[in-house]
């Protein structure tokens, strides 16, 4: 069973306005076999975490960002 929990992919939302940042992070999480989504504001990453089929294990926030900042989505967490 242990081994089964470590074959599973660890599911990583990165949420980051800054274009340079977001890419060097899916590369390298990607590197590291991590399943990436990447949102570029809080307002999607709010998306990605309410959807019904959502798998999300850790979230990496950027505080700062448009529309929906982090501090913002930390609060409805």
């Amino acid at each position: 069973m242990q081994s089964d929990l470590l074959a599973q992919p660890i599911n990583v939302l990165v949420a980051e306005d800054d274009n340079f940042q977001r890419l060097a992070l899916i590369d390298i999480l990607t590197l590291c076999n991590y399943q990436v989504t990447a949102v570029e504001n809080g307002r999607l990453a709010r998306d990605e975490l309410l959807k019904e089929d959502s798998h999300i294990d850790i979230v990496l926030l950027d505080l700062r960002m448009p529309e929906m900042d982090g501090y913002e989505l930390l609060c409805l967490m």
